[in-house]
């Protein structure tokens, strides 16, 4: 009989163990996907800013007479070639934690990272 007794309340005790980490869990993940919200909206912005960036190095070009449309062609073929070498690096940058929670928050911080310094190259190179 006591032994029944001793199961039964480490089993209620295990269940409380459980039902408190799976609350924890949910708390974390919650967070970890508000987080995430915020990291998106940065991105876009950081894009934003590059494009408009980007714009502004070609107008900049549109007004230059010597060799305005093959400045303007590379200008526009080094951009997308860039934005496709910072999808790849921030790929590759976030191998680590692949298949992990910090996955999506990883490559987010590098793209906005890698962003942020190609408006800073357009906005210098003017």
């Amino acid at each position: 009989m006591r032994s029944a007794t001793y199961r039964t309340m480490a089993l209620f005790a295990f269940m409380s163990v459980v039902d408190s980490t799976s609350a924890n869990l949910e708390i974390e993940l919650k967070q970890q996907k508000a987080d995430e919200n915020v990291l998106k909206s940065q991105l876009e912005m950081a894009r934003r800013d590059a494009t408009t960036a980007y714009n502004n190095a070609k107008k900049f070009y549109e007004d230059d007479p010597i060799m305005q449309a093959e400045k303007i062609k590379n200008l526009g073929e080094s951009s997308i070639a860039w934005d496709n070498f910072i999808e790849k690096t921030c790929l590759f940058e976030s191998i680590e934690s692949l298949g992990t929670r910090a996955e999506e928050t990883s490559k987010l911080n590098c793209l906005i990272k890698k962003y942020k310094s190609k408006t800073e190259y357009y906005l210098n190179s003017l």
